[in-house]
């Protein structure tokens, strides 16, 4: 199954407060929960990239 760009961007959209609560849980217990987010971003993009997305 493949999304469209909308649908992609639809469930981004609708997840991006659980990340965000899990950011601000990590930096509680002094975690850079941010930097980690991002890192794991980079790396789906960086393998999905060809993959038909």
């Amino acid at each position: 199954m493949t999304l469209t760009e909308e649908e992609t961007a639809a469930f981004q959209q609708a997840l991006e407060p659980v990340v965000q609560r899990w950011v601000d849980d990590m930096s509680g217990k002094g975690v850079d929960g941010e930097a980690l987010v991002q890192t794991a971003r980079d790396l789906i993009e960086q393998n999905t990239e060809g993959a038909g997305n």
